[in-house]
């Protein structure tokens, strides 16, 4: 089973960052935000909570930051990835690969669809009957996908053909957050728990 925390980063102290990998602490020094530094920390953090909930020794020296590409640990048996947007980070654990994307429905732009999605995906979305919603629909599937592969967003079209061994679950939390975890079978259900840091 695959389980998605989710945390707001208000309350989250960058004192915080001491508990933290040694990695992922210089990652936080190098960003300029005081609240991308609040969500870079507070991914961790949630990291560290699904270790314990899962019953797995968290090792910092067992993880991998890469440049580019998906964070992992070297030998723990865990899968994972983060997502952040507008004050609120997640973390989604399984047993396979997962990758997650956390979006607040706000009015879509046709520009942004028209540049970066293929013509079939913009006539979804145009044809819904709330092409706001629509657009966020498509683009958390597009987003969780590219991070459950690893292979990232990097030129458009960016909804490229899906294999089918892959299955989107979506959540709305905090009222108005929308939350789409990409898994593979073998992760199914998937859970979302919102934790307090």
């Amino acid at each position: 089973m695959a389980v998605a925390y989710y945390a707001k980063t208000e309350g989250v102290s960058l004192e915080s960052a001491a508990l933290l990998s040694p990695a992922r602490q210089a990652r936080v020094e190098r960003l300029k935000k005081e609240e991308d530094k609040k969500c870079a920390i507070a991914a961790e953090l949630l990291l560290q909570h699904a270790c314990r909930e899962q019953g797995i020794a968290f090792d910092p020296d067992d993880l991998v930051y890469p440049e580019r590409g998906k964070p992992h640990f070297k030998t723990l048996p865990l899968k994972f990835n983060f997502t952040h947007s507008e004050g609120v980070t997640v973390c989604v654990v399984g047993k396979a690969e997962v990758g997650a994307d956390i979006e607040v429905p706000r009015p879509h732009h046709q520009k942004i669809a028209r540049r970066f999605l293929s013509e079939e995906c913009q006539s979804r979305i145009f044809a819904a009957d709330d092409p706001d919603v629509a657009f966020v629909e498509e683009w958390l599937c597009i987003e969780s996908h590219a991070k459950a592969t690893g292979e990232g967003i990097y030129s458009p079209p960016f909804d490229k053909p899906m294999s089918d061994c892959w299955l989107f679950t979506k959540q709305t939390v905090l009222g108005e957050y929308r939350i789409c975890v990409c898994h593979e079978l073998v992760d199914t259900p998937v859970s979302f728990v919102e934790v307090t840091l």
